[in-house]
């Protein structure tokens, strides 16, 4: 799944202003056991929010700016594993989140390697919660109080399960 100029229904993706880009049932990735990459770029004008989200407080995952650092979270069985970027450049930046299939969790910025951790393992279950993006609209997958919208733009989304 991509968005190359806009999210669907023409609103820009991450506009505080308009609603959350959600997608229906049958567009949202099929995620349960797979290895995961998401990609991005993204010009950000806040210092927190939620870029994209898929799940919840039980299963899920989801790339976000934590007071100007990117971050990446997964959920798996109810406990939630985050990785943080030391630093996050400003202006616009290509991100990447992987989770490979041992569970292994990897976060870069403009084709560098910025994080590196380890989850539980894959999420084990399609999440209920939809994918989203500008903002986290159901139940938090993270550390953070939903929907923790995020002010800017995003293009070239991709969420690729293999």
């Amino acid at each position: 799944m991509c968005w190359k100029r806009s999210a669907p229904g023409g609103k820009a993706a991450g506009d505080q202003r308009q609603p959350a880009a959600k997608l229906d049932a049958i567009a949202n990735p099929r995620i349960a056991n797979k290895s995961l990459t998401i990609s991005f770029d993204v010009t950000a004008r806040s210092k927190s929010g939620v870029m994209l989200a898929q799940g919840g407080n039980k299963h899920g995952y989801a790339v976000r700016l934590d007071d100007g650092k990117l971050a990446f979270d997964v959920r798996v069985n109810g406990k939630v594993t985050t990785i943080v970027a030391d630093t996050t450049p400003a202006g616009p930046i290509a991100v990447v989140a992987s989770l490979k299939a041992d569970g292994v969790m990897e976060l870069a910025i403009n084709g560098k390697p910025v994080a590196a951790g380890k989850a539980a393992g894959l999420i084990p279950v399609q999440p209920v919660d939809e994918l989203t993006i500008g903002r986290d609209e159901q139940s938090a997958v993270g550390p953070y109080d939903g929907p923790n919208p995020l002010e800017g733009e995003m293009t070239n989304v991709k969420v690729v399960a293999e």
